[in-house]
């Protein structure tokens, strides 16, 4: 009886051996099953992230195109304005002010070696005459004279001749534009 009880035991203790190898088994597989699972899933939002980010850059470009549909083709159409116009332009604004300006001149604007600049880009000197205050209120005016136009360089001196203080402005003004190549 002994004996067979041995048995028993031994038979007991190999077949909980056995279940606690199938169960140790089954967790390590379980585990790595999961933990590969989890890194694919990682894997994949990373990628939707990646996906995603491209997408709102796409959007944002696609929705900055059409919000500057109309600014770019009036940019266009002013770019392609013959100096006659520009020249009109800044004497409106002139006259606005309440002065008169002299253009001196008008030509193409120069690289630093002397040469005429690809980009057509003509270059205005002005002078006037007159109140600062006037003058001054011409300068704000030119700034919103719907032209791609850049104040390069403005100057003033005074004068006084009696009781009367006159100011001279003279500044140089270069516009954008596809008219003069």
């Amino acid at each position: 009886m002994k004996a067979s009880r041995n048995i028993l035991v031994l038979t007991i203790a190999v077949i909980l051996t056995g279940l606690a190898c199938v169960f140790l088994g089954a967790w390590v597989w379980m585990g790595t099953t999961v933990f590969a699972e989890r890194a694919d899933l990682s894997h994949l939002l990373s990628e939707k992230k990646t996906l995603t980010e491209k997408d709102e850059y796409a959007v944002t470009l696609h929705a900055l195109v059409r919000e500057t549909t109309v600014p770019r083709v009036a940019l266009q159409d002013v770019s392609s304005t013959p100096a006659v116009t520009i020249v009109q332009m800044i004497q409106d604004a002139a006259e606005a002010a309440g002065i008169e300006v002299s253009i001196d001149s008008i030509m193409p604007a120069f690289t630093d070696a002397g040469t005429v600049k690809k980009v057509p880009i003509v270059t205005l000197s002005i002078s006037s005459q007159d109140s600062f205050a006037q003058l001054y209120k011409f300068l704000v005016l030119l700034e919103k004279v719907p032209l791609p136009l850049t104040i390069e360089q403005v100057s003033f001196e005074n004068e006084t001749l009696g009781k009367e203080t006159k100011w001279t402005l003279r500044g140089r003004l270069s516009v954008f534009t596809e008219a003069i190549q």
